[in-house]
């Protein structure tokens, strides 16, 4: 109550930069369960063409893209590692096939987008660069 109007009042927090947990994108994994209806001949793969869905697949070693995660260009609000993130990624070489949902048109692709989740990633065949 006897306080100055004028004075600042001391910063405890700032709010800058929110999100408080840095995500360390070395020690993110693949989510398997996720990216296996992205390769051909899996179960989850399988179950998606039985309702219809036809995935874009990823024709390469997963191992062989590991390197790239964190190196793309985010995609959405989300800052990317975080759930929820997206970050789009040319792989310099082809990764897969894209397939157009719309047209089913397939074309090999060195585009990726890799989703983030709380339990790690999967990368999807993206449009290629036109």
């Amino acid at each position: 109550k006897g306080s100055n109007a004028n004075e600042k009042l001391p910063i405890i927090g700032g709010t800058k930069g929110y999100n408080t947990t840095k995500v360390n994108l070395n020690n993110l994994e693949i989510e398997i369960s996720k990216q296996n209806k992205h390769l051909e001949n899996t179960n989850e793969y399988k179950v998606s063409l039985a309702n219809g869905q036809q995935k874009s697949l990823i024709t390469v070693s997963l191992d062989s893209l590991k390197g790239y995660v964190g190196t793309g260009q985010q995609v959405g609000k989300i800052e990317i590692g975080l759930p929820g993130s997206k970050e789009r990624v040319n792989f310099n070489k082809n990764i897969g096939i894209y397939i157009d949902p719309v047209t089913g048109n397939q074309t090999p692709t060195t585009m990726g987008i890799i989703h983030y989740s709380k339990n790690g990633y999967h990368i999807v065949p993206a449009k290629p660069k036109e």
